[in-house]
Formats: C-alpha cells, sequence, structure tokens
C-alpha cells in the first residue's frame, strides 16, 4: 500500500518528524510519501490555490506516479484536503483515510 502523508496549512513534509520513520520501520511493507502542500516546503515558491479543491488537484498532480490504490493519512488543512479528496475519488483510490485533528463537521461537539 502507498501511503500519502499530508500536513496542515504552513507545514511542510519535514514537520512529521519521527513519525515517518516509526511508519516506515513499523510497516516496512508498506511505501509512505510525505507530500508539501503548494506554497509549503519543496513548493514554497509558488502560489498557494484559494480553495481545497484546487489544491487537491494540485496533490493529485504531485501524486500522478505513485501508483494506486492509496492509503491517506491527514493532519488539519491537509485533511480537508484529505476528505475533499475521498469525496472526489474514483472508487477504490483510496484505501484507508486516517484524519488527525481536522475540522470536517462530522463530529461536532455535543453536550453529554
Amino acid at each position: 500500500m502507498h501511503w500519502i502523508l499530508l500536513r496542515g496549512f504552513t507545514r511542510e513534509q519535514t514537520h512529521w518528524g519521527g513519525l515517518l520513520s516509526a511508519l516506515r520501520d513499523a510497516l516496512p511493507e508498506h511505501h509512505f510519501h510525505p507530500v508539501d502542500l503548494p506554497g509549503t516546503g519543496v513548493h514554497y515558491k509558488e502560489q498557494s490555490p484559494w480553495t481545497i479543491a484546487e489544491i487537491r488537484q494540485q496533490v493529485s498532480h504531485q501524486i500522478s506516479h505513485i501508483p494506486g490504490p492509496y492509503g491517506v493519512i491527514a493532519l488539519s488543512m491537509g485533511g480537508m484536503v484529505a476528505l475533499d479528496w475521498a469525496q472526489h475519488a474514483a472508487l477504490g483510490e483510496i484505501q484507508h483515510l486516517v484524519l488527525i485533528n481536522t475540522s470536517s463537521g462530522f463530529s461536532p461537539p455535543g453536550i453529554a
């Protein structure tokens, strides 16, 4: 399985810290690909698009050389991009979706 890792607004792939090596050590049969969003990391000179859909399209272009299906691990704004991707993905393109601390609205706070 190829896993795509997406960070949040103003963060780059180096901000995954030790998690990336821990994932690779724990799951050696999987491949992990940290991806910088437009305007961050290796793409810092690029202007970031104004919409999540446009960011998703650029991320899809960046990973087009990586064979699917994919697992996606995403944090914060990366989670917003991952949710948009999952909603627009071809059937079976995304096999696993792990969202960390994202503001999706799927589980709004409730009164106990």
